[in-house]
């Protein structure tokens, strides 16, 4: 198992400010959407914390509208991740397919013909997009298709921002055109995804398609009087979030069940009394080992109830990786539709995971299992008092989700820039729903450092397990390469 304990210099106790951040935090989400107020509710852009007006193209304007809607209809995780990555597919594949062929490929527009990527949503999809009309504005199609998935999924209006955008427009033939045309081709890669699994009915209920297993390790949602949820203060048999979303289809694999991770710890070995250790120490909410860098690196990729999620973070990290890195309109809008398509398969590969294997969160098994686990190691014992640095989720533990969706963008990005160096400094984002617009910030010199730090964030935060981490980037890079070979091979 990979080493990642505290250095022995570094076990001193945290700034008094981030042990109260931390304390606030853990009793409670800061900046919670059921306690917003009507002034922090505005529809606030993100572009303008990623993006100067030279970087401003149809492409962050539609991804930054869907972030919007996201947020404020408190779309939460993990059916964000899907959410987000429809309309970006509609978007694409409307406007590539009224690009003159001519144009399809140009030096900065990276990956296959439209063919290529529309046969891999089925034969009836191609067709329909076979059939787009000549002449037609293809960010015209882009918008109007983007905005027609956003409506359905989210049961929104996006009038007043197409409005906006087609306002914008510099004056050109074809707009009415693909107009229609977008429209159509929305409600096309809406019917290819049609008996899904996504639907809310089938992926927020069990429907018994995952027998709970028996075993020590077995998920119980984490309880504690100031819990977020004050029903699960007193019930101990309450079932997880979204149970049924590891069974909804995958954008961009032809397997039929997402790859599974492998076998959790024995809780009765040592690898299992490692890992209880480190959590034990290093991610409680009084934790005397966390550095304070530790300590703002959970709160910042905990993300804020009724905010983007972790899906839409890393979207932002995404764009402000490739504002100035010269891809065209189609090119750029390939690439997030494969980042959205990515994102989603494997959440849904976490989720599978996470409901097949059943495994408790650290809290769980720290305040109430600790010594009813047959591990002989005397570091796994019961620690009544012992609470998260982060409020813990209501789902089972592995594999980490957010360690998945951060190792599968930062692949994809790796491979795109063909170098793992990047200087990327970010603020949290929906800073104005933070406390006192305490939104933390972080800065990274390289992909890889993005991804350790959203990853081992969860374990600073004492919510997943290290293994969770671990087996999550595994199988999600396998994932995000096989995705790149099959959508973007032109670039491996």
């Amino acid at each position: 198992m990979t080493e990642h304990r505290v250095p022995a210099d570094s076990r001193t106790e945290g700034s008094q400010d981030s042990k109260t951040a931390v304390s606030r935090l853990a009793h409670g989400p800061v900046g919670a959407a059921s306690s917003r107020s009507d002034s922090t509710q505005k529809c606030f852009s993100y572009l303008p914390s990623v993006l100067d007006s030279r970087n401003s193209n149809t492409v962050f304007y539609w991804i930054d509208v869907l972030l919007q809607k996201v947020r404020d209809h408190q779309v939460p995780f993990p059916r964000s991740s899907y959410c987000l990555a429809m309309p970006m597919v509609a978007g694409y594949l409307a406007a590539r397919a009224v690009t003159p062929r001519g144009h399809e490929r140009s030096r900065n527009q990276p990956g296959p013909g439209l063919e290529d990527f529309a046969s891999g949503f089925g034969a009836d999809l191609a067709a329909a997009l076979a059939q787009a009309p000549a002449g037609a504005d293809p960010q015209a199609a882009y918008g109007k298709a983007f905005a027609t998935v956003t409506e359905y999924l989210l049961d929104c209006s996006c009038a007043v921002a197409f409005d906006r955008f087609i306002g914008n427009l510099p004056d050109r033939s074809g707009v009415t055109e693909a107009i229609v045309w977008g429209e159509i081709a929305g409600q096309a890669v809406m019917r290819s995804r049609s008996g899904d699994d996504s639907e809310p009915g089938l992926s927020g209920y069990n429907l018994g398609r995952y027998p709970r297993p028996h075993h020590p390790l077995k998920w119980q949602a984490a309880w504690r009087e100031e819990s977020r949820v004050p029903e699960l203060a007193s019930r101990t048999n309450v079932g997880g979030i979204f149970p049924g979303f590891g069974k909804i289809a995958l954008w961009t694999s032809c397997r039929q069940t997402p790859l599974r991770a492998d076998f959790f710890h024995n809780p009765a070995g040592p690898d299992f009394a490692e890992d209880f250790d480190l959590l034990r120490s290093v991610g409680g909410a009084q934790s005397m080992v966390r550095t304070p860098d530790q300590t703002q690196s959970a709160l910042f990729w905990s993300g804020i109830p009724g905010g983007v999620t972790i899906a839409g973070h890393f979207l932002l990290i995404a764009i402000l990786a490739l504002r100035d890195r010269g891809l065209d309109f189609l090119g750029l809008a390939r690439v997030f539709a494969l980042i959205g398509m990515v994102q989603s398969d494997v959440t849904v590969q976490a989720w599978d995971s996470k409901y097949h294997f059943d495994i408790m969160r650290p809290e769980t098994a720290i305040r109430c299992r600790g010594g009813a686990l047959g591990n002989s190691d005397p570091r796994v014992t019961l620690d009544k008092d012992w609470c998260s640095a982060i409020p813990t989720p209501e789902y089972p533990a592995y594999t980490s989700s957010h360690s998945a969706i951060a190792a599968a963008g930062t692949e994809i990005l790796r491979h795109l820039l063909q170098s793992d160096r990047i200087q990327i400094a970010q603020t949290a984002p929906d800073a104005e729903l933070w406390l006192d617009g305490a939104a933390p910030q972080r800065q990274w010199a390289s992909l890889s450092e993005i991804l350790e730090d959203c990853g081992m964030s969860r374990i600073f935060g004492g919510v997943n397990w290290l293994l969770d981490h671990e087996k999550a980037v595994e199988f999600a890079c396998i994932t995000a390469r096989n995705a790149l070979s099959r959508f973007l091979p032109d670039e491996l």
